[in-house]
């Protein structure tokens, strides 16, 4: 339940274009956390924006509790954008993974 809440929050602010796309990458996410049987939390520390590309990079601590035993991780996520209108939807969303992040440092 709280999973369907956060995807229609999160579809909320795309365009309907999108919505399968999105919908796809929350249901993987979502799927994976159901199939642990784990609570997460995640805590942003650092946000850089790209006004020129419309995209934001999202930075934090990534905590999940399973079987009484907490694990925490660094994870970042790649968000974005179109403007169409007067209106910024979302379009793109996805983890970025170390092997991206090294790609990207070259």
């Amino acid at each position: 339940d709280n999973l369907e809440q956060m995807y229609e929050a999160i579809l909320r602010t795309a365009p309907p274009t999108n919505h399968f796309a999105l919908k796809t990458e929350l249901t993987k996410l979502g799927k994976e956390i159901m199939r642990r049987n784990v609570s997460i939390a995640f805590f942003p520390t650092a946000t850089t924006v790209d006004a020129t590309h419309l995209t934001a990079r999202i930075e934090g601590e990534f905590y999940s509790l399973f079987g009484g035993s907490t694990s925490k991780s660094i994870k970042a996520y790649h968000l974005g954008f179109i403007y169409t209108g007067n209106q910024l939807s979302l379009v793109e969303f996805f983890e970025i993974t170390k092997e991206e992040e090294k790609i990207g440092e070259k």
